[in-house]
């Protein structure tokens, strides 16, 4: 019996137990890992014959003894969250039991109940979302989850919309990481655009554009302060120079060697884009809100990228024709 047991009592092995249902003896393995309560080889035996309607019913008679959490565990052990999920009569323990070890499982089994559990669904959503540093398309689908219970939740009640704001503020930033490097573990948006303002890679201006219109998409959506934000925003400009710096001149040596217009080179070389960019990258930079308002009339200028670059520049210039700022 003590053999008997202690067999029972340790994790069995699958092969052991098809062979034993082969042999026609699993009502036999049923009735004593019953009576010795080895959950874990009740849970593989009926995982085995495919017996749910036994599963529950341990749940039921087993409850005092914990079976439940003995099942939980073996889900988790397993990675099947889907069965995990699909466990009934223990919502209030299941729920417990999700919230200690996958908090996005517990927002889905939130968003599977009764209409009042969209909330406490947005909470351990985003809980996870806030949590997850290895797997950018889980922190997405944490986030999309959370908007969802939302939109659900403001269905019965109003919700406010910074709560949905500030989601679709996670949702831009992952997203720009989504748009470049969708394998790397998930970046601090900081890091995130000073990569994205590296452009060393890009062979093709307007993917430089790109980059930086998602480089100011993730520092106008970062949790940030204002001061913090508008220096970031300076330096996203110095870098988005850097490169335009560099085309201008590749521009200049074409038309130099190729067209016999020079009014079309001088024009190029001193258009007043040029001529603000070199300002406003200068160490010592200093510009004026009325000089920097006329030299933005500019067709170079109309690209939506150039023109939210020039913003940054804008919002920290003093007022009149002589006034100055620092631009570093």
């Amino acid at each position: 019996s003590d053999t008997i047991r202690n067999y029972l009592l340790q994790p069995v092995a699958g092969s052991a137990l098809r062979l034993l249902q082969g042999l026609g003896a699993l009502d036999s393995v049923f009735d004593l890992a019953e009576n010795w309560q080895a959950f874990n080889v009740l849970i593989e035996a009926c995982e085995l014959s495919r017996d749910q309607e036994r599963l529950a019913s341990y749940i039921d008679r087993f409850r005092p003894s914990d079976f439940h959490l003995a099942l939980f565990d073996y889900y988790r052990q397993k990675g099947q969250w889907d069965k995990l999920l699909k466990v009934w009569g223990v919502d209030a323990e299941l729920r417990q039991y999700l919230k200690e070890h996958n908090r996005r499982m517990a927002g889905v089994h939130c968003l599977e109940g009764a209409a009042e559990d969209w909330q406490p669904a947005v909470d351990f959503l985003q809980d996870a979302a806030k949590q997850e540093k290895d797997n950018l398309a889980l922190k997405m689908a944490s986030l999309s989850l959370a908007k969802l219970a939302l939109l659900g939740k403001q269905s019965a009640a109003p919700v406010p919309t910074d709560q949905i704001k500030n989601i679709d503020k996670e949702l831009t930033i992952a997203e720009a990481q989504r748009k470049y490097w969708p394998e790397k573990v998930v970046q601090d948006p900081q890091r995130l655009i000073l990569d994205l303002c590296d452009c060393r890679a890009e062979a093709e201006k307007h993917h430089h554009l790109e980059r930086f219109e998602w480089a100011l998409d993730v520092n106008t959506n970062r949790d940030a302060t204002e001061e913090d934000r508008q220096r970031c925003l300076l330096k996203i400009w110095k870098a988005a120079w850097d490169v335009e710096k560099q085309e201008w001149a590749t521009l200049d040596d074409l038309i130099r060697e190729g067209n016999p217009d020079p009014e079309m080179n001088r024009r190029i070389r001193n258009s007043l884009f040029c001529s603000l960019a070199d300002s406003a990258a200068g160490e010592e930079a200093r510009l004026s809100l009325q000089t920097f308002d006329e030299l933005t009339h500019q067709p170079q200028l109309a690209p939506k990228c150039r023109m939210r670059l020039l913003q940054a520049v804008r919002d920290v210039l003093p007022q009149g024709r002589h006034g100055c700022a620092a631009m570093c």
